[in-house]
């Protein structure tokens, strides 16, 4: 449940909805049942956008695995990946071989790292490089 919120509050923001992909085919895998979404995948949970070229939703721990294109959107801060994963409950998305985030006037990229929606922390790893109008900071992590 999230904190400050009701129980009616809690469920709201926990669906998410499939606004598109081209195929949707169930399958079990490792007698779990998931469904692959693929193609022009663009899913919807509040204000968080994601986009990809392709999706694995793992139905019962509330998981996507995603690849191709990768792109989460929280207002105005933006996430690039070619691979990440986004879970659900937790309103996490991280990202791997090398993402971006962009805020406005800001931009951090490194191998790989996390961004919290609530309450909007970013967590990043490996070859941190940060860049704004007036500086450039690099390190081995960032929160």
């Amino acid at each position: 449940m999230l904190s400050g919120g009701g129980p009616a509050l809690s469920q709201t923001a926990k669906v998410v909805v499939l606004q598109n992909a081209d195929s949707l085919v169930g399958r079990v895998i490792d007698g779990e049942d998931v469904r692959e979404l693929i193609g022009n995948v663009r899913i919807l949970q509040g204000n968080v956008r994601i986009s990809c070229d392709r999706a694995v939703q793992h139905i019962s721990r509330a998981r996507y695995d995603l690849t191709g294109n990768v792109v989460v959107n929280d207002d105005s801060v933006t996430l690039y990946a070619p691979r990440g994963v986004y879970l659900r409950d937790e309103r996490r998305a991280e990202g791997f071989d090398g993402i971006r985030l962009e805020d406005p006037g800001t931009v951090l990229t490194a191998r790989e790292g996390r961004y919290d929606v609530d309450p909007r922390i970013a967590v990043f790893r490996r070859d941190v490089v940060i860049r704004d109008t007036s500086s450039t900071v690099n390190a081995d992590s960032v929160t």
